[in-house]
């Protein structure tokens, strides 16, 4: 069978649904069998893998802030045209959105429905509201759908009213860069790049207001003084002096008392990050809503105690391997994060939990239940 992905994503392989495509991909290429797959990759971006079945189907590049009339005219014109060109047994769409006219079964992975249970994160202009009135039109008459968490199909049900039976749940998983590493000398590389202490907490993920980053900083400036003193935070995301979520954290960078013990990086590396993990004595990871919580996988990979707020699909994540805390609770946070650095047999167990449980998650898994509804969509349609 002949099967199209949509590889729009791929334009940001390191972040969000760009991470999954990179990784489904690759792992498609391994299991794939006889089918072939052609990935709809815009000319700005690459492949993870390329072989006799996985293929690049040629599109316009993708611009860094398009507008949503330029995004409609990319996933409804140029990919219509490249689509139907190809005239495949399925397409697949990774994230909330699909095809109009595709000619053939379509499958949609949404991640999550944060424009329509958020009420934050609602579009506003006209032209946004037409794009996800649109997509969610596809999405509910799709051959078929997958989401990434439980708890991202109970909410796909509520928000867009589409029957259990048509939803098909894909864990994601670390990339194997994730690792405990062996040698200390990235992790004094790090610590030397950004100036950090040598124990500290760690936080890396997105900084929008579901973050949570406002309980962040008020968990950590509850700490009493020896271990602010002993711990820093370190906070990987960009940070906006205009944006009142950030306001508790760069009032804590600028107080006298903490400076240089709260530390913001706008931005790291792959290969950086995997040294932030390694070096961190535990990662915080505050927020209130994911379609999955990827960061958590990723820090258990590397070795590093976790502590995440009990909120929507993270406890599925994390399972018994973690300590959790009410997100709107950040008295809690800091009561979890001083026994934890308090007690060196609880971070030892949490940190062997965490390896063990963040290899029950494998994007072949992955791979082999996604092929399975490409499969049998295309086998429904002939």
């Amino acid at each position: 069978m002949r099967f199209v992905v949509n590889g729009k994503a791929l334009a940001h392989p390191n972040v969000g649904t760009g991470v999954y495509m990179r990784n489904l991909i690759a792992s498609l290429a391994e299991i794939g069998g006889d089918h072939e797959f052609l990935i709809a990759t815009p000319e700005n971006a690459s492949l993870p893998v390329v072989s006799e079945r996985v293929k690049a189907l040629p599109m316009p590049a993708l611009a860094g802030a398009m507008s949503w009339r330029n995004q409609l005219l990319w996933e409804q014109v140029a990919l219509g045209r490249a689509v139907r060109g190809a005239r495949p047994d399925l397409l697949h769409t990774p994230y909330l959105g699909g095809l109009v006219g595709a000619g053939c079964p379509q499958v949609i992975s949404v991640l999550d429905v944060i424009p329509y249970r958020l009420p934050g994160y609602r579009p506003t202009k006209p032209a946004a509201r037409a794009y996800y009135i649109i997509q969610a039109a596809l999405v509910r008459r799709a051959k078929a759908l997958i989401t990434i968490s439980e708890f991202a199909r109970r909410e796909l049900m509520a928000a867009l009213h589409v029957p259990a039976a048509r939803i098909t749940v894909t864990h994601l998983a670390a990339d194997p860069m994730f690792r405990v590493l062996t040698e200390r000398g990235p992790i004094t590389q790090a610590r030397e790049q950004y100036g950090l202490p040598e124990r500290y907490l760690l936080y890396v993920g997105g900084t929008d207001d579901r973050k949570n980053l406002a309980v962040l900083a008020e968990g950590y400036a509850r700490l009493d003084d020896m271990t602010r003193k002993d711990s820093a935070l370190i906070v990987v995301g960009r940070l906006d002096a205009n944006r009142p979520a950030h306001a508790r954290l760069l009032r804590l960078m600028a107080d006298s008392s903490v400076i240089g013990r709260v530390v913001n990086i706008a931005e790291a590396s792959a290969s950086e990050l995997v040294a932030l993990y390694n070096g961190a004595a535990a990662f915080v990871y505050p927020s209130r809503y994911e379609g999955f919580g990827l960061p958590i996988l990723e820090a258990m990979a590397c070795g590093v105690p976790v502590v995440a707020a009990d909120s929507s699909s993270l406890p599925e994540v994390g399972g018994d391997a973690a300590l959790y805390f009410k997100p709107d609770a950040p008295e809690e946070l800091a009561e979890r994060l001083q026994t934890l650095l308090a007690d060196t047999d609880l971070r030892e167990r949490l940190t062997a939990q965490g390896l063990a449980r963040a290899a029950q998650f494998q994007w072949r898994a992955t791979a082999e239940q996604t092929l399975r509804v490409y499969e049998a969509g295309a086998d429904a349609a002939g």
